[in-house]
């Protein structure tokens, strides 16, 4: 963090010019062959345009039961496209069954009822029955706000429209493991427990009033801000004993909705107390360092639960950014991705595509002083959803994107794990050499310092494999 301010101050100074792309050196140039050699050419960005381009896919895909694809930038238009025409392949090539999505665990819930064939009306939180795709999603993805974009809309309609021309009984299902927007978590544990007929609704309900806010409400916001640690430590609490309630009453609930409701419930509670853990330590300790290394742990222990309840032969497909998804422990600054836990627990059932990019533009948001929407602590606090369109400099000479730029392959599908290959090139694909890392939020220059946008990586100990656009466009919002 401390060479991004450097380097955010020199460039503030004209003291820090980003190198434009040169000659390639012949070591560049024989990675660049030894690249489009082995590379998978993609040949188109749209789902249900054949997958014949994609069946070699098959090799890198192997036996995992996990498989993460992420991104170099939250604000990707490609990236997002890509990610849907490969869940298309995952699902009907290889069997994959549940997508599951960096957004609110709770909130999936209500979009998976319309990609289960929930009928077109806005359902209520306590309805079985869904809602608009584009209504939930304006309405459950405030927070991240690069989920409310078509491109993801698109996703959640072909999930309904495969679900519902389906021969199988088995359906994709459409989930979330962040902890983040604790509102629709109560509300859903407020239904559950008014099926079940439970004498402790209102008791529940008073418990978890503590939590019960929207990170988007600023008023509510700054109520929690403003308590006390003991407050807070009571809130966790209050979570704690939701639990007890649920425990003490599982002869009467599970019998009546079901051993997996019953286990959804008390999963939706701990998103809750997971909820509360890391607003306290984001919030009112001021920790932002613990609550990023919490965050990545509860996220990775919520996609474990998916996988060992969502059905025997479940095989998952993640969405999260290349941060969080890579199993490189050491790449993140100081703190372990999600993406290491999960291949601790996992091994080689976790696999990870990561993807980049040359150039072109992207969704971000740009961090503004003189704006209260824009400025870093309404980004720490979770309110800054006011994006804008960015783009990055040309890559630096010793870059990963310079030498897949020089391949002229538009998009491509590359193995980083290589077998067997001592030539220069698979050699040179062990790096280390610099990615692109786009985070959501940008610093106020018109050319983002170096540091702030790429990495020195290994690619190989980042992904499994790499998907690359060469020029990309911005996403596209409802």
């Amino acid at each position: 963090m401390q060479k991004r301010l450097i380097a955010a101050v020199l460039l503030t100074l004209g003291l820090v010019t980003v190198m434009a792309q040169s000659e390639l050196t012949s070591v560049q140039l024989e990675a660049s062959a030894w690249v489009k050699a082995n590379a998978i050419p993609i040949t188109s960005l749209n789902a249900e345009s054949g997958l014949d381009d994609l069946e070699p896919v098959k090799t890198l895909v192997g036996d995992a039961k996990i498989l993460a694809l992420g991104e170099a930038t939250h604000g990707t238009s490609e990236f997002f496209k890509l990610k849907h025409r490969m869940l298309e392949y995952l699902v009907k090539k290889q069997g994959f069954t549940v997508f599951a999505i960096e957004g609110s665990w709770a909130s999936a819930f209500e979009i998976n009822k319309y990609v289960m064939g929930g009928n077109d009306s806005i359902a209520s939180p306590r309805s079985d029955k869904g809602g608009n795709a584009r209504d939930l999603l304006n309405k459950y993805a405030r927070v991240m706000w690069p989920w409310r974009v078509t491109e993801v809309l698109d996703l959640i309609e072909w999930m309904r429209v495969y679900n519902a021309q389906s021969d199988t009984a088995i359906k994709v299902q459409f989930t979330g493991f962040d902890m983040q927007e604790p509102v629709p978590a109560v509300d859903w544990l407020s239904d559950y427990l008014e099926r079940a007929g439970s004498d402790q609704l209102a008791r529940v309900e008073d418990l978890l009033g503590c939590i019960r806010f929207s990170l988007n409400n600023i008023l509510a916001v700054s109520r929690y801000t403003s308590a006390s640690v003991q407050g807070a430590r009571t809130c966790e609490n209050n979570i704690g004993i939701v639990k007890k309630i649920l425990d003490n009453r599982r002869k009467t609930f599970e019998p009546k909705l079901g051993t997996l409701e019953f286990n959804q419930a008390l999963q939706m509670q701990k998103v809750l107390g997971q909820a509360s853990a890391y607003y306290t330590a984001r919030f009112i300790m001021g920790d932002l360092f613990g609550a990023v290394v919490m965050r990545d742990e509860f996220m990775t222990q919520n996609v474990a639960w998916l996988a060992k309840n969502s059905g025997q032969n479940a095989k998952l497909v993640l969405w999260a950014h290349n941060g969080h998804v890579t199993f490189n422990p050491n790449m993140s600054l100081g703190w372990k991705p999600m993406g290491a836990r999960l291949k601790e627990r996992f091994g080689s059932s976790y696999k990870v595509f990561g993807f980049s990019f040359y150039t072109g533009d992207f969704y971000a948001q740009l961090l503004d002083s003189s704006d209260p929407t824009r400025t870093l602590a309404a980004a720490v606090l979770g309110l800054a959803a006011n994006p804008s369109i960015n783009r990055v400099p040309v890559p630096v000479e010793n870059s990963y994107e310079t030498v897949f730029h020089a391949t002229g392959m538009p998009m491509f599908i590359l193995g980083t794990q290589p077998q067997n290959d001592s030539s220069s090139g698979a050699k040179w694909l062990q790096g280390p050499h610099r990615l692109y890392l786009v985070p959501q939020n940008l610093p106020p220059f018109k050319t983002p310092p170096p540091d702030w946008i790429s990495y020195d990586s290994r690619i190989g100990q980042d992904f499994d494999a790499v998907i690359y656009v060469d020029q990309t466009h911005p996403s596209t919002p409802l």
